[in-house]
Parts: C-alpha cells; sequence; structure tokens
C-alpha cells in the first residue's frame, strides 16, 4: 500500500472527526440554526518520490504554480433551509467569499470589491454570473512588499473548459490547456489554438487593468 495514500486518508479522517467535532459543539449550544458554515482550505501540496529538491513543486505542478494542482481548493456552503446539497461545476473563486458573507447579513456589497455572491448557486436558484475566473502566482517570499507586481511569476484565466497560463518573468512560454480533455494539464496547445491563446490573453490584459 502506497504510504502517501494511507497519510491522504488520515488527513480526511482525522478532518471529518474534528469538523465533526465543532458542529457538535454548535449544536448543544443551539447556535446552528441560522449559520452559514464556510468551510475552505489551502490547495494540497502533490508530493514527488525522493528527498525535495529545489524547484520540486513544478515538478509535480501543485503549491506555488499555477497549474490546477496549486490553485484548486474545496469551498462547501452550509446554511439550514437555505443551501441545497449537491456539486456545482460554477468557476468560483476564494474572492466570493466576502460577497457571500456581506450578502448573508444583508449588508452592501461594495461594487469595487471582487467577487461575487454564492449563496444563490448553493441554493440551487441559478448559476454564477461569470464565465471567467482569474488568478496570479507571486513567489513564495516577496521580493518587494510594497509593489506586488515585482513579485509576480504568472497570471492565468480560466474560461468554460480552457484555461491559460501565462509568464511573467524568466522567459517562459504560453500554455493554453482543455481541462475537460487533459485535466492534469500535460498537453499543451497553445501553439495549435493561436486565436484562442489571443483572446484569453487579451481576457487577462483586461482583468489586470
Amino acid at each position: 500500500r502506497d504510504p502517501r495514500l494511507a497519510k491522504y486518508m488520515a488527513m480526511c479522517e482525522w478532518t471529518d472527526e474534528t469538523i465533526g467535532e465543532v458542529l457538535a459543539g454548535l449544536d448543544k449550544r443551539g447556535l446552528r440554526k441560522n449559520l452559514l458554515i464556510l468551510f475552505v482550505v489551502d490547495n494540497g501540496w502533490v508530493q514527488s518520490v525522493g528527498p525535495p529538491a529545489k524547484g520540486d513543486q513544478f515538478a509535480t505542478r501543485s503549491k506555488n504554480t499555477p497549474y490546477d494542482a496549486g490553485v484548486r481548493t474545496p469551498m462547501i456552503l452550509h446554511w439550514p433551509e437555505t443551501t441545497k446539497a449537491g456539486k456545482y461545476l460554477d468557476l468560483a473563486s476564494t474572492v466570493d467569499l466576502a460577497p457571500t458573507v456581506l450578502s448573508a447579513i444583508d449588508a452592501k456589497v461594495p461594487e469595487t470589491m471582487s467577487g461575487l455572491s454564492l449563496l444563490d448557486v448553493a441554493s440551487g436558484k441559478e448559476p454564477i454570473k461569470r464565465d471567467a475566473v482569474f488568478g496570479e502566482i507571486y513567489v513564495h517570499t516577496a521580493v518587494k512588499l510594497e509593489d506586488p507586481r515585482a513579485n509576480l511569476t504568472h497570471r492565468w484565466v480560466r474560461e468554460a473548459d480552457w484555461k491559460l497560463i501565462v509568464p511573467v518573468k524568466g522567459g517562459g512560454k504560453l500554455e493554453l490547456f482543455n481541462l475537460k480533455d487533459d485535466p492534469h494539464e500535460k498537453k499543451n496547445l497553445a501553439e495549435v489554438k493561436p486565436e484562442d491563446v489571443k483572446r484569453l490573453a487579451k481576457r487577462i490584459e483586461d482583468d489586470w487593468k
């Protein structure tokens, strides 16, 4: 049996147990009736075999990289008599959490705030009104705290099944993936889909402005 799999299963079991303890404590105190619970975690680390080496995260396409193993994270919303259990395939982002909480307490969401409320989609009412999500990757140890652009390494956009990764430094190449056909991002289609690259690159530039 793969020892890494055993470790991951143990972590899942521990998470289930500890969350169960928290919810049981809230139930005991009568605090669950009108409580919105948001469950979000840091993205995982896809480990390689052997001792870690410099750049190891890029070999496994995980944390601190723009690949899905480095940017995807689970998000769960639970609110009695409001949310509807199910798996939703809408494009969501952690920037949606603040608008979601503000909407839950009937507070006004500032127009300048990034993100959208997830309450309607989590309630099964309607899909999220967006067709793309954007992200950036920064160096782990900031070069300049006062200048985020100096720490930027990649920008990316996910539109439907398409994902474009644009390197900012180091002379890297553009990468285009169809995540439906290639969920592990192994086949770079940038050279054979130049129009999609152009369109998505423009979306990144427009969003960055």
